[in-house]
């Protein structure tokens, strides 16, 4: 039973990387033809892509590079979600994502030799239910190398470090989605946030021990006028596992510096990326710290973030989450997962000291390595003034509220 749970965890993982599935897989030696049973009649994102565009991207002759590739995979994610209050409303709407964001993914690779390669990766996002892209294209890009003693150095358009290394260990990465996100999910461990003129360097893992380093660019003359730039480091050893991050950004989605490291996916939809009198963020930073035990069919982790808003009106809002969660696979297909998260908030220069609990439960059920059915439910009741709010529902007028989540997810 232990090896079969082994082998279930193996394949029926999150998909992050374009390079961890992948539906043409072109070996660009050969002779680079595609098959019409891997293209398929797929018609891809509002029109953007075709059969033919896509045998035409993954048939690169095979002379071009020698023992390259280039892979085309992706999330698709649909359902349904209840919530008990939205705005003082109940709300049931078709979703799309839930567990991850639904889209569309290049990677490529070439071999440079000497355990060198130079990769890439594109990222589209979109929504399954209206079809319509994310950000007007790709919410990710990137351009780099790898090397197997040195480490990956990518350039582009990313996610940084902390959210690498950290969020892994959370519950919304591992198996509930959205709507287990902490609240407002100040600390972006679910990776709302993508950042521009990005570099990021991610050693090799040495004696169990990887480190991680991000610095997104303000491209402008003020260096601190719209930048981001985060450290984290993680350690692996047997079935334990520990990690830490820490990221800093400095004037978000600035008026004066569109081109800088945040666009239009800052701020998100949180309750706290305004202060109580409407003005915007100076600076966010976030630490975080978590750990994980994995024995058999059983996952046990932590995770705990200190995340500070400081506004351009000298006001000020500081939120702890802190997060246990564990999971159970039953069955090899079957996989049953429970969290509670306490959020602990306070302004600072006004008034308000608001505090969230949250229970999120939930099962997923695999189909098959590529196909799963879900059913999450979180409860989150708020105390000392606040109002709940359910990340992928809403603001809701009272303190406590219900969500459930359904739907379908397949990888590919």
């Amino acid at each position: 039973m232990k090896r079969k749970n082994e082998k279930h965890r193996h394949f029926y993982g999150r998909v992050d990387s374009a390079e961890s599935t992948g539906l043409c897989a072109t070996d660009l030696r050969g002779s680079g033809e595609v098959s019409r049973s891997q293209v398929g009649e797929k018609k891809g994102v509002a029109g953007k892509l075709s059969a033919l565009g896509f045998a035409a991207f993954c048939s690169i002759p095979g002379g071009a590079m020698a023992q390259s590739s280039v892979t085309l995979s992706g999330v698709l994610g649909a359902g349904y979600v209840y919530d008990s209050n939205v705005k003082g409303g109940t709300l049931l709407q078709a979703s799309s994502g839930q567990l991850q964001t639904t889209r569309i993914m290049f990677s490529g690779r070439e071999d440079l030799g000497s355990g060198t390669a130079a990769i890439f990766q594109l990222n589209m996002p979109f929504n399954i239910q209206n079809g319509q892209l994310f950000n007007n294209g790709f919410n990710a890009s990137t351009v780099g190398f790898s090397n197997d003693r040195y480490g990956t150095l990518q350039i582009g358009r990313q996610v940084e470090a902390s959210y690498l290394m950290v969020g892994p260990f959370a519950s919304a990465f591992q198996w509930a989605g959205t709507l287990a996100n902490h609240v407002g999910n100040a600390d972006n461990l679910n990776s709302v946030v993508k950042y521009s003129n990005a570099v990021n360097y991610m050693t090799s893992k040495v004696a169990g021990f990887q480190g991680d380093a991000t610095y997104a660019f303000s491209n402008s003359t003020q260096f601190a006028n719209n930048r981001m730039w985060s450290v984290a480091g993680s350690y692996t050893g047997g079935v334990v596992s520990f990690a830490a991050g820490y990221f800093n950004i400095d004037r978000p989605n600035s008026t004066t510096n569109t081109s800088g490291a945040t666009i239009a996916d800052y701020p998100y939809t949180g309750p706290f990326v305004k202060s109580k009198a409407g003005s915007g963020v100076k600076n966010q930073n976030s630490g975080m710290g978590a750990a994980s035990v994995n024995v058999g069919p059983w996952k046990f982790s932590t995770v705990v973030s200190d995340t500070h808003y400081h506004y351009l009106d000298a006001t000020g809002f500081r939120i702890n989450a802190y997060e246990l969660n564990g999971y159970w696979f039953a069955t090899p297909a079957v996989r049953l997962g429970i969290a509670y998260t306490f959020n602990d908030g306070a302004y600072e220069g006004t008034s308000g000291k608001p505090k969230w609990h949250q229970i999120t439960a939930g099962t997923n059920y695999f189909l098959s390595k590529r196909t799963q059915l879900f059913v999450i439910v979180t409860y989150q009741k708020a105390t000392n003034g606040g109002l709940a709010f359910v990340s992928g529902a809403g603001q809701s007028s009272k303190p406590n509220a219900l969500a459930v989540g359904i739907g379908i997810q397949q990888v590919f």
